[in-house]
């Protein structure tokens, strides 16, 4: 149950923070679609990555980049 709760809000933030990034794009280009379709092909970016590399190899450069921001040493 715990796990659903944190997965759901974590997807609304996710989805709340994407539409006012579009948004915000869209208004400094003058145009909402732009913003829109910038954020789309974002996420069809990050897709392309996990499709084509793999979940595991991304996981481990995520966890290797913010383990040398947190430990530090």
């Amino acid at each position: 149950m715990r796990v659903f709760l944190l997965g759901s809000v974590a997807f609304l933030v996710i989805f709340f923070i994407s539409f006012a990034l579009a948004i915000f794009i869209g208004d400094e280009l003058g145009n909402a679609s732009y913003g829109y379709f910038i954020v789309a092909g974002f996420y069809l970016f990050i897709l392309l990555l996990i499709a084509i590399f793999g979940k595991k190899p991304i996981q481990t450069l995520i966890l290797k980049s913010t383990s040398k921001i947190f430990f530090n040493d």
